[in-house]
């Protein structure tokens, strides 16, 4: 603005005057004037510098004794409570000096333990290792418990069971002792031994009077029941049939004979065991078979073989021979032929 600049002007005109005002001393007329007043004044009054100075040495050599007189006076007034604080630290001490004693008597007694704890540490090692032990057998014993609670419960279950069976045993004991009456009346030595030798008698007359017809009442055979071998089931000896056949010679067994005369005796049986069954049955056997056998016999046994056949034709429907001997075959009145060709077997009704 324009009071600025005026201003600024006024200012750069007095830092000009400035530098010679300050060669000249015209400057702070005012405040030098007030300077030399005083100058005055002290000139009038009779200042000592040195004196001065000197007094305030001594002030200041006495001020510790001031700071000192302080604290005195203070210890002074703190000194009840001091007495008191102080009986307090003696009582303090006191008891200090007791928990020491006891401290010292503590310590002694740690360094008894400390002495004896390499042993303590050893006894803990193995209080460990037994605990470790005693743990393992623990989990052991409980596996094992386990086990047998679970062997405990299959027992009772299996006895429960045997219970079960043992009942269910005694009732079959009752059945079994039925069917074993059964068996032993319908085996071997119960029913059919009462029929076979009920019918013995018959069966060796029938058998007899063949044999005799072959042999010209040469051979006689006997049929007996002996005792055999005792059955694994129940412990019964079973009854086994025994052929004693007498002759010139003496009575012998059957596996005596030869050849030609064991089947004379064979014949003799079966045709025997055939009349038998028709007798029971009440009516004639369909068919009799027999095959071969006449050549075991010489001419004379051929043709008594022949006629007792022959004799017992009507005891049979059909009686069936079969044989390669000629003069055998003449003596029956019907014969199926059979021969055998490049095609094959055919047979002939002669």
């Amino acid at each position: 603005s324009r009071k600025a600049e005026e201003d600024l002007k006024v200012a750069a005109g007095e830092l000009m005057l400035a530098p010679q005002a300050l060669r000249d001393g015209a400057y702070a007329s005012e405040e030098r004037r007030q300077v030399d007043q005083i100058g005055s004044e002290l000139a009038a009054l009779g200042y000592d510098a040195q004196g001065h100075e000197a007094s305030r040495e001594s002030v200041r050599a006495f001020e510790p004794y001031r700071d000192l007189y302080r604290r005195l006076s203070e210890a002074e007034a703190n000194l009840p409570a001091q007495k008191d604080a102080l009986g307090a630290t003696c009582q303090m001490l006191d008891r200090r000096h007791a928990e020491i004693r006891e401290a010292a008597v503590r310590i002694a007694a740690l360094d008894a333990e400390m002495k004896a704890l390499p042993q303590l540490e050893a006894n803990l090692q193995q209080v460990q290792a037994q605990h470790s032990i005693l743990a393992r057998q623990k989990d052991e014993a409980q596996v094992r418990q386990g086990i047998l609670e679970q062997q405990i419960q299959r027992c009772e279950t299996l006895a429960n069971e045997i219970r079960e069976q043992e009942q269910r045993l005694r009732g079959m004991v009752g059945e079994k002792a039925i069917y074993d009456e059964l068996t032993t009346a319908f085996g071997k030595n119960g029913v059919q031994a009462l029929i076979i030798e009920s019918a013995m008698p018959q069966l060796e007359a029938d058998a007899n009077e063949i044999l005799g017809r072959l042999t010209e009442n040469r051979m006689f055979l006997k049929l007996e029941l002996r005792e055999g071998r005792r059955d694994r089931t129940t412990g019964q000896p079973s009854e086994e049939l025994d052929i004693r056949i007498a002759d010139e010679v003496g009575t012998r067994s059957y596996e005596t004979f030869s050849g030609g005369e064991s089947f004379r005796i064979n014949f003799a049986l079966r045709i025997a065991l055939s009349k038998l069954l028709a007798r029971r049955s009440g009516a004639p056997l369909p068919i009799l078979f027999i095959d071969e056998g006449f050549g075991s016999q010489d001419r004379v046994g051929q043709e008594r073989l022949t006629e007792a056949i022959q004799s017992i034709q009507n005891d049979f429907k059909r009686i069936i021979v079969i044989t390669h001997i000629e003069h055998v075959k003449d003596a029956f009145p019907v014969r199926i032929e059979v021969e055998k060709g490049p095609n094959g077997s055919t047979f002939r009704i002669v």
